[in-house]
């Protein structure tokens, strides 16, 4: 859904002026990148969501998808590289933003791991199960 505000957004800007209204947000970059950074990451959340919710899924896959969701964009913000946010890398990110959303990235990634805490301290009771 916020794909669709984002591609259709001056389309909605054009709407809204020529009903007398005024909403410059639509016009501030950084108002937009936040919106591409929501965007994305809510894209990337949306999948990570459907592919838990396969069929035939075990506990340990489920785990292993989540430890590589983490792992990958824990990565990729440390390294100060976004280049799998498509929105927020068409426009204008650059690594001033990149630290900005890396913060809120990290957030994200701890409140992951404190959710799926006992998981994490279960893990090594998974192999087990995968070898069976």
């Amino acid at each position: 859904m916020l794909e669709r505000f984002w591609n259709l957004k001056d389309e909605i800007n054009n709407f809204i002026k020529e009903n007398c209204f005024d909403v410059p947000e639509l016009e501030e970059d950084q108002w937009l990148l936040d919106l591409c950074f929501l965007a994305d990451i809510t894209q990337k959340l949306n999948e990570l969501n459907l592919k838990l919710q396969g069929e035939d899924n075990l506990i340990t896959d489920c785990y292993e998808d989540i430890q590589a969701f983490l792992k990958l964009y824990k990565s990729q913000f440390k390294s100060k590289n976004a280049v799998l946010f498509q929105l927020s890398n068409s426009f204008k990110c650059d690594t001033k933003y990149i630290r900005k959303y890396a913060d809120q990235i990290t957030q994200l990634l701890e409140a992951f791991q404190e959710r799926f805490a006992l998981l994490h301290k279960i893990d090594n009771v998974f192999p087990s199960f995968v070898s069976i």
